[in-house]
């Protein structure tokens, strides 16, 4: 009978600089972009809404 855990191996190894430095800077590109996004939507900053005359309500 053959032993399974022979080969079935685990491999510890941590992810290199390079590729945290990249899922870095595309979690700040996607960060950036819902900023950029929210910013230009005027979510934070609604305009005001501007004054309606009683002749110019529905009956």
């Amino acid at each position: 009978m053959s032993n399974i855990g022979e080969f079935h191996q685990h491999i510890d190894e941590a992810p290199d600089k390079k590729s945290r430095t990249i899922v870095a800077v595309i979690i700040a590109i996607a960060i950036a972009g819902f900023g950029v996004y929210v910013y230009e939507s005027g979510i934070w900053n609604p305009q005001p809404h501007q004054p309606v005359e009683d002749s110019q309500l529905p009956h």
